[in-house]
């Protein structure tokens, strides 16, 4: 689920180049949200990914108003960190 999240937002942004960004804003917002929950019931003990992520994430959404390059920035990050997660996972 969360890797959708992100994959969405970054899928959505190309979409909408020259539209508003709102809801790739939304759907990277539920990722970090949805992280939160997780870590929250423990599940994500020791992994420093999540954590990172939901930080990357609180840091960057004012992002949106004020630097639209660096927000895509922060959904391209988010991807290749989440990408590099599930590749470490899945070996």
């Amino acid at each position: 689920m969360i890797s959708f999240f992100i994959w969405c937002a970054y899928l959505m942004y190309q979409e909408e180049q020259y539209e508003e960004q709102y809801p790739s804003f939304r759907l990277l917002d539920g990722a970090k949200r949805l992280t939160g929950s997780i870590i929250s019931s423990g599940v994500f003990e020791d992994d420093v990914w999540p954590h990172l992520s939901v930080e990357k994430c609180e840091e960057g959404f004012d992002l949106l108003m004020t630097d639209q390059e660096a927000f895509v920035e922060l959904i391209s990050d988010s991807t290749r960190m989440l990408a590099i997660e599930v590749k470490k996972r899945s070996e």
